[in-house]
């Protein structure tokens, strides 16, 4: 897919060398040689898992099921599966709480997620969406656009703006409801100086040292910590500000703006405000805690994303929880963001 907006972003708040998460020590008890997994058999006889040792890719038809079952494996045999899949260059992951399954090789990958039947496969700079087994579409990426044909249908989404059209008409994103005999919001005065400084990454600092110290820095700004930046998380478990606000984390294999193997992380939030039925608030409307803010950088693009928290009397948000590019989850004042967020400039309501 095209470079995203928050790439920068990321290198800027959290982009450091990290370590992966350390394997269970030991040799556990091969899943593949006719055992059972936690109450689950995986032996060489099942079909798809046959093919995935022997190097070759699952079927669509075939990834549901296998999916649903890989799901419940434990840490040491996942591990034990992948010491075998290793001699064949591709490797399973399972991401986050929901276990969505991540199969990557060299030019291929394949996210699945067993609980909704969804399937995203990417090759390339193609990408097909599957229901199930049934085809849902597929993107293409090229010179910074991504295009999603389903049937007659067609959008275009332009990986600078976010902004997409389908069939030729610009995507726009409704009006959120007003709430009668709701009070006007005030306009915001001068903004307040940005308090939040990130720390300088030393050449050869610890990753868990560095990643301590951002936390610090919200603190130091007056902000709180929700949840604390991880230096051991894999990057296929790592989500990002839109994915957080928009998604609580999880991602949407159907986002153009999805990393492919990082199906958590999305790099626009415009797909999901415009096709996930949110609206706008207009800039004489109140601001409620729950709605979604979007900050936008100096050419106007969007570059972060959070939730409010907290409003004043004026209809103007206190508290912003957000997550910092690959690092913590927090609770801060709305301009003390790192400086290449820029500053609140929309605000969204949820369907």
């Amino acid at each position: 897919m095209t470079q995203g907006i928050s790439d920068k972003l990321s290198q800027a708040l959290g982009a450091t060398p990290r370590k992966r998460r350390a394997e269970p020590a030991g040799a556990p008890a091969p899943v593949v040689a006719g055992g059972a997994a936690d109450g689950l058999a995986l032996s060489p006889a099942s079909g798809p898992l046959q093919k995935l040792l022997a190097g070759q890719e699952p079927t669509i038809a075939e990834w549901p099921g296998l999916a649903s079952q890989l799901a419940r494996l434990s840490a040491g045999e996942l591990l034990t599966l992948n010491n075998r899949l290793a001699q064949t260059g591709a490797r399973i992951a399972l991401v986050g709480d929901a276990r969505l399954v991540l199969y990557r090789t060299a030019d291929v990958t394949v996210a699945v997620d067993p609980t909704r039947g969804r399937i995203r496969r990417a090759e390339g700079t193609r990408v097909e969406l599957y229901d199930g087994a049934r085809p849902a579409g597929t993107m293409v990426a090229l010179d910074g656009r991504i295009t999603i044909t389903n049937g007659r249908n067609v959008q275009v989404w332009h990986g600078r703006s976010g902004q997409g059209a389908e069939n030729g008409r610009l995507v726009t994103i409704p009006a959120a409801p007003a709430v009668p005999g709701e009070a006007a919001r005030q306009p915001w005065g001068i903004p307040p100086r940005n308090q939040f400084r990130l720390p300088r990454y030393q050449e050869g600092q610890a990753s868990a040292a560095y990643v301590a110290q951002v936390d610090e820095a919200v603190v130091r700004a007056g902000g709180k910590v929700v949840v604390p930046a991880d230096a051991n998380m894999p990057d296929t478990d790592w989500t990002n500000c839109f994915s957080y606000a928009l998604t609580k984390g999880t991602g949407d294999l159907a986002d153009p703006f999805a990393r492919n193997a990082m199906p958590r992380w999305l790099q626009s939030p415009m797909y999901q405000l415009a096709m996930r039925g949110w609206g706008r608030v207009a800039d004489t409307q109140r601001v409620h805690p729950g709605d979604l803010v979007i900050y936008r950088d100096e050419q106007g693009a969007p570059s972060h994303a959070g939730v409010v928290r907290a409003v004043d009397e004026t209809g103007n948000p206190t508290w912003i929880e957000s997550k910092f590019g690959a690092w913590g989850i927090y609770l801060h004042r709305p301009h003390d963001v790192h400086p290449a967020y820029g500053t609140p400039a929309d605000f969204y309501r949820r369907p």
